[in-house]
């Protein structure tokens, strides 16, 4: 998780639009709540959540009962269409689909979704 954190913070430290999506594997967080075991992996991945002000975004179940795969951004108004969907392959974690909006240069918005740009 040090190794991790070290090479996320790079891109936290950024005035840039920062969006991590991955299998995290933290079973035991409340993503409502923000809690969950005092231990180091745990305790150092909401010091970075907050310390960057990133939030997390995904609020079902990606894997049996568990919320293990994280979309975590520091400015949620550049996604949209979140859901949750039937399992790629032989995964047994939920698909994640989302949209990302990114302004263009006349201040009107699109919606880029797997490589394709459609007005929002």
């Amino acid at each position: 998780m040090t190794e991790l954190i070290d090479c996320l913070s790079v891109y936290g430290s950024v005035n840039k639009t920062v969006v991590i999506v991955g299998d995290f594997n933290l079973p035991k967080i409340d993503w409502d709540s923000y809690t969950g075991p005092s231990d180091t992996i745990h305790q150092m991945l909401f010091s970075f959540v907050v310390y960057f002000g990133l939030t997390q975004l995904i609020n079902f179940k990606t894997h049996e009962t568990n919320i293990l795969d994280l979309l975590i951004c520091n400015d949620v108004n550049y996604i949209s269409r979140l859901q949750s969907d039937v399992p790629f392959g032989t995964s047994d974690h939920a698909t994640i689909t989302f949209n990302m909006v990114f302004p263009d240069d006349n201040s009107s918005c699109f919606s880029q979704q797997h490589s394709s740009m459609v007005p929002c």
